[in-house]
């Protein structure tokens, strides 16, 4: 016998197949809660049945998803809407974007690097150029002006002439080896000198020379180039003929060469 206020099985069922309710929605709205039972009264059959298949309801129930939440006021600017004052659009950037930029960094580089090549190359070759033109000037004026004759050698001078070989009269000659030779010679030299100025034959002079390895000392008087002259015959034949004393001492004069 169904109470005043409990509800039908339809009704639980119902509920129950709501998949939008949560778990304890279907209880609640199957079993209204039951009217204030008299104090000291006991559950009719009726409430106990719709009690136990409510709680068999909850427990097969699936949960139900959580709400999501409302949208905020103010929607996120999208991606391609956040730029910089100097540059592109700030996206990700893929690796095929990377690779693109790159290149074309490498590529600009490259060039700089090849313009300053070329800018260097061209002072070099200005450079090169000047320095070449400066140096051809001098030669292009040497080539116009017309080159000197090369100077004739002078001549050696003639060799001087070989000294005439000289002659003299030897009027006497001695020994000159030890200090009394020696003593003796100059003595009698003296003595032989003085007698042929008197005779005005002047000018008679003592030279030391080397005869056969030995010392010698001897007094010369005159000095001619021809000997074969007619004038140092004579010369030669007064000497030999003058006598001193009691004695003829340059009776072996002779004509010889000249000492050096």
């Amino acid at each position: 016998m169904k109470s005043k206020g409990s509800a039908s099985l339809y009704e639980v069922l119902k509920s129950a197949s709501r998949p939008s309710d949560p778990p304890g929605a279907a209880a609640s709205e199957a079993t209204p809660p039951p009217a204030a039972a008299e104090p000291g009264a006991s559950p009719t059959l009726q409430e106990r049945l719709a009690a136990y298949k409510a709680a068999k309801l909850s427990a097969v129930a699936p949960p139900q998803p959580a709400p999501a939440a409302p949208p905020s006021e103010e929607p996120p600017p999208p991606a391609c809407a956040s730029r910089d004052e100097s540059g592109p659009v700030a996206g990700p950037k893929g690796p095929g974007e990377r690779a693109f930029r790159l290149t074309y960094n490498t590529a600009v580089f490259a060039g700089l690097v090849g313009l300053g090549l070329l800018f260097i190359s061209y002072a070099i070759g200005v450079q090169s150029g000047r320095k070449r033109a400066a140096e051809a000037v001098p030669s292009e004026a040497a080539a116009a002006t017309p080159r000197a004759a090369d100077p004739v050698p002078a001549p050696p001078p003639p060799a001087p002439p070989a000294p005439a070989v000289e002659f003299t009269i030897r009027a006497a000659e001695w020994r000159y080896g030890t200090a009394q030779e020696r003593l003796k010679a100059n003595t009698a030299a003296d003595d032989l000198r003085k007698a042929l100025d008197r005779a005005n034959l002047k000018g008679a002079k003592k030279v030391v020379i080397q005869r056969a390895g030995e010392p010698r000392l001897a007094l010369y008087l005159d000095s001619f180039v021809d000997p074969s002259a007619a004038a140092v015959k004579s010369r030669l034949a007064s000497i030999q003929k003058l006598k001193v004393g009691t004695q003829f001492p340059f009776a072996q004069a002779q004509v010889e060469e000249a000492p050096k």
